[in-house]
């Protein structure tokens, strides 16, 4: 009985796919390696990147080990795939793989470093401005300046001699006071010549009083008091002493 033709022909083709997977070289199994190697690495990276803020300098000595395994590995196409297999030639992947990792890489990277510069700018407050006004120096009104005339002045005649009061009541006149009365005083026993005033007179009005008199008479030194029943205002009793 003849062989059967079919079953030869099987063991032809099995016999056939085992060579082809013997025939893999020690050269493309030591790139398969290093493409291992990549991919772990790959790996890695990936997770160091998840804490990127903290391990940023491991994962540049990631990259730099992904660059140094890349510079081993020789990208050519008959690498990745058997001699006389039908496949069509491509890139290799680690054309592509290699700059991928190593961009993002770099764009976490600087990811990074903006989030950090970012945090490190201080805080700008605004400089208060202290803002100075001009400040307003009250002024006299007219009401408060003294008006001597408001308080008349009776002038007597102390000494005796004629013409005294009359004397007198020019040169207050003169001075810009009101003189409300002349006459004689109670006596003509008076060397110096004393003023009296009453309580509700101020003291600027008594000061003016004593220094025109001063010009020509001798003024006693203390100011007397007239009760707050008295009708006039200011009395002088003008002494036969004079300043002259």
């Amino acid at each position: 009985m003849p062989p059967d033709k079919s079953k030869q022909t099987r063991r032809m083709v099995v016999e056939e796919v085992d060579i082809e997977k013997t025939s893999e070289t020690p050269e493309m199994t030591e790139s398969s390696e290093h493409v291992e190697e990549i991919k772990e690495k790959v790996g890695e990276l990936q997770d160091i990147t998840e804490h990127i803020s903290d391990d940023i300098e491991k994962s540049t000595e990631v990259q730099e080990e992904i660059v140094q395994a890349a510079e081993k590995v020789e990208p050519k196409i008959e690498d990745f795939a058997p001699v006389g297999s039908g496949i069509k030639n491509g890139p290799s992947p680690l054309i592509i793989l290699i700059p991928g990792v190593l961009l993002l890489g770099a764009l976490l990277g600087g990811i990074y470093f903006y989030q950090k510069n970012i945090s490190s700018i201080p805080e700008i407050t605004p400089t208060p401005v202290s803002i100075v006004l001009p400040t307003t120096v009250p002024t006299a009104s007219p009401s408060a300046k003294l008006i001597l005339s408001k308080y008349p002045v009776n002038v007597q005649n102390g000494s005796g001699i004629p013409g005294v009061a009359g004397d007198a009541k020019s040169l207050l006149t003169k001075a810009g006071f009101s003189v409300s009365a002349t006459g004689n005083a109670d006596s003509y026993d008076y060397s110096d010549t004393i003023i009296k005033v009453r309580s509700d007179v101020p003291a600027e009005f008594v000061t003016k009083l004593t220094s025109t008199l001063s010009g020509i008479y001798t003024v006693a030194g203390k100011i007397q008091d007239l009760p707050d029943t008295s009708k006039d205002l200011v009395v002088v009793i003008v002494g036969s002493s004079k300043s002259q």
